[in-house]
């Protein structure tokens, strides 16, 4: 009865090893498919946010007067001949730039009314792992 039994034990051992190794491989690559996952998502929003920073810039802009002469940028860039302005800004972190924003003004004229468009594009600095 002993020598049917020898190495039942190594068996045992063997496959409750390999469960709990496919088991921990599971796991490793369900956290680490989230850790990518929530990296990109807080990237993508970190760089929306820059983007709503340069049209809130920019509505600030258009909404000031330009020094010297009391005039509205919005009014003086409608008057213009080219009615586009063009902003790049950097955000800093003390010295350590975080991202910047790019934001494009332009003023058009549709049957006898003017139109704004804002176009603000944000780019977050991705550094991986902080």
């Amino acid at each position: 009865m002993i020598k049917k039994q020898s190495g039942f034990a190594l068996v045992w051992v063997i496959v409750i090893l390999v469960i709990t190794t496919m088991f921990g491989v599971g796991i490793y690559t369900v956290t680490s498919h989230n850790i990518k996952h929530m990296t990109f998502y807080n990237n993508n929003l970190e760089a929306y946010y820059l983007a709503e920073s340069g049209i809130e810039l920019a509505y600030s802009a258009l909404h000031s007067n330009i020094p010297n002469s009391g005039k509205l940028l919005i009014d003086t860039l409608a008057e213009s001949g080219n009615p586009t302005l063009e902003m790049h800004h950097e955000v800093k972190d003390g010295s350590e730039l975080k991202g910047t924003f790019d934001v494009s003004i332009i003023v058009k004229k549709i049957d006898e009314r003017y139109w704004i468009v804002v176009e603000s594009l944000g780019s977050q600095i991705v550094r991986a792992f902080e």
